[in-house]
């Protein structure tokens, strides 16, 4: 106190438990198209999922993708590579949810999940989305990853002819492979089409027209597609039959050309239609409709493989094709390979969907030949000792090598003699 005198106090004490903080890993996810898209009853919606932005294995979780089950059916779902290795069940029979619940066996950072296709079921104008979700995803130790979710916002327009018209369709294959798009023309059934003039509008800047092959034999079936009408970006096509087509039927098939890389890019094919008649000349209602194509990633490997991994040598003589061997090819194929991006490469790595077996096997062969054992990591550049003989440059070196170990043993067996006599 004052008087320097001591007093009795209380005190207290706090107790601090101090623990370290786990900062999550973001992941995220992505899907080929874009964010919004229009739609119609009858119009099939399709999306491929991948994931991005994360280097380490998911042990395990969930997935769920959410849709108003009132507006789309729910028609197919392809898993892809994410899921080698891992246990997985699908639940496909909930009302508006798929969910998917996987746990690892063995650990793989492979992006690809799934490819998800949907119907239009209704006939109104609605807005509404397609959602993936991950209510749980975790690593090897239970750690949990930050999902962010991926929405696909969809507009449906009521189609005020849909229930009694028939319709005349068009519809698109993708071969990756060979740079070509079959669009291909279609109608349903009951179109009792006896007669009508269409005219097929593309963008000539992006395809360029290869050929066509008709699906019917009408009475009359004729194609306009001289240059003059090219150029124009259209063909036209007039069909007269003595009869009405009423079974549900390809028309014809359109095949187009396009110059790599197009990943990410989409077209719109338009049809249209005039002169529409049954086959005693009565004016039909067909409703015609077009197609947008969208040009799906990996088309720029492809156009690599194309450009740097190509096998035949016509200077080449020995056995084989050579090409691979001579001028230090490898060195450039890795260089160009390691210029694109991240995804692009990963997609090579694990091989998305099995497109690139063929590819990665020659790339893998050739790494190995050139004694690379990191043929994905570095900044491209080779050892420029790395030199792969043919099998005649093999059997010179093994003659020259003779030639020489035989001269040095005669010269030092010459030596020995000489300096015994001496």
């Amino acid at each position: 106190n004052e008087n320097l005198e001591s007093i009795e106090v209380t005190s207290s004490r706090i107790n601090v438990d101090v623990k370290g903080t786990y900062v999550a890993k973001k992941i995220n996810a992505n899907f080929t198209g874009t964010n919004y898209l229009n739609s119609q009853i009858g119009d099939t919606i399709v999306r491929r999922y991948w994931l991005y932005s994360y280097d380490t294995a998911v042990a395990g979780g969930t997935f769920a993708i959410h849709y108003d089950y009132q507006l789309f059916e729910f028609v197919s779902i392809e898993m892809s590579n994410f899921f080698d290795g891992k246990i997985y069940d699908c639940n496909t029979d909930l009302k508006g949810e798929i969910l998917i619940s996987y746990i690892a066996e063995t650990e793989n950072t492979n992006i690809s999940l799934f490819l998800v296709t949907f119907k239009t079921i209704s006939n109104t104008d609605a807005t509404t989305e397609i959602t993936l979700t991950a209510p749980e995803i975790y690593d090897f130790n239970l750690n949990d990853f930050v999902f962010s979710s991926m929405v696909l916002h969809v507009t449906i327009k009521h189609n005020a002819n849909f229930e009694q018209n028939p319709k005349m369709t068009t519809n698109y294959i993708l071969d990756v492979y060979e740079s070509r798009v079959f669009i291909i023309i279609s109608l349903s059934e009951q179109s009792h089409l006896g007669a009508g003039d269409f005219i097929l509008e593309f963008d000539k800047e992006l395809l360029t027209y290869v050929g066509y092959e008709k699906n019917i034999n009408p009475t009359f079936f004729t194609v306009n597609d001289k240059e003059q009408t090219l150029n124009n970006g259209q063909i036209t096509f007039s069909i007269l039959s003595t009869t009405d087509i009423v079974n549900a039927t390809d028309v014809i098939t359109f095949t187009f050309a396009y110059e790599e890389p197009l990943s990410n890019l989409y077209t719109i094919i338009s049809l249209s239609g005039s002169g529409l008649t049954d086959s005693l000349t009565n004016p039909i209602e067909l409703d015609v409709t077009g197609v947008y194509v969208l040009f799906e990633a990996g088309d720029i490997l492809i156009l690599w493989s194309r450009q740097y991994l190509y096998m035949d040598d016509p200077t080449f003589e020995g056995e084989g094709t050579g090409r691979c061997l001579s001028d230090n090819l490898y060195v450039t194929a890795k260089r160009e390979l390691l210029k694109l991006d991240e995804l692009t490469i990963s997609n090579f790595v694990n091989n998305v969907d099995g497109r690139y077996t063929d590819e990665q096997a020659r790339y893998l062969a050739w790494a190995r030949a050139c004694g690379d054992t990191t043929p994905f990591e570095g900044d491209g550049i080779v050892s420029s000792q790395i030199l792969v003989l043919n099998s005649n440059d093999n059997i010179y070196v093994i003659i020259v090598a003779l030639i020489m170990v035989g001269s040095i043993t005669f010269a030092a067996i010459y030596y020995l003699k000489k300096k015994k006599h001496n």
